[in-house]
């Protein structure tokens, strides 16, 4: 991330990272993994102070390059948001972002998590008190019930 403050799955980095020894340093299969391989030495927070910068927009290691879904053909498989729900980097606001805790996707606490609107979310998280909204785009809905993508 351009910021030096955390970690992205987007394009916007140097071309000298592609190549090998940089790309193992400097690419990582996820957020978490990322965050522990580049702030795990930074007093005082280490990595629970690391920001996630999810882009969904362009290319990672084994990626074609070409920016993005431009093609018409299917968005990348690792973009994926399950609906609106409280942004766990910030904690002020709800986003669609993929950064989805694992036991949300429970059927017994689904409904109580992830919601299909950003008002949804702030409804249910935070009453009446300031909801700021973090939008994702060019990620692919997937029905956290089952019901398919939209």
């Amino acid at each position: 991330d351009g910021n030096m403050d955390g970690c992205a799955n987007g394009d916007g980095y140097p071309d000298e990272w592609n190549a090998k020894p940089l790309s193992d340093l400097m690419f990582f299969d996820t957020f978490e993994g990322c965050c522990a391989g580049h702030f795990a030495d930074l007093p005082p927070a280490g990595p629970a102070a690391c920001r996630r910068y999810d882009n969904c927009s362009g290319p990672g290691p084994g990626d074609d390059g070409d920016g993005g879904d431009t093609d018409g053909g299917e968005e990348e498989e690792d973009c994926v948001t399950h609906g609106w729900h409280v942004d766990r980097t910030s904690m002020d606001g709800c986003t669609n972002d993929a950064d989805v805790d694992p036991s949300w996707l429970d059927p017994a606490i689904v409904s109580l998590m992830l919601h299909p609107t950003a008002d949804g979310c702030c409804e249910m998280a935070f009453r009446d008190k300031p909801c700021a909204r973090y939008e994702v785009t060019g990620c692919r809905y997937v029905d956290p019930a089952g019901g398919g993508s939209g």
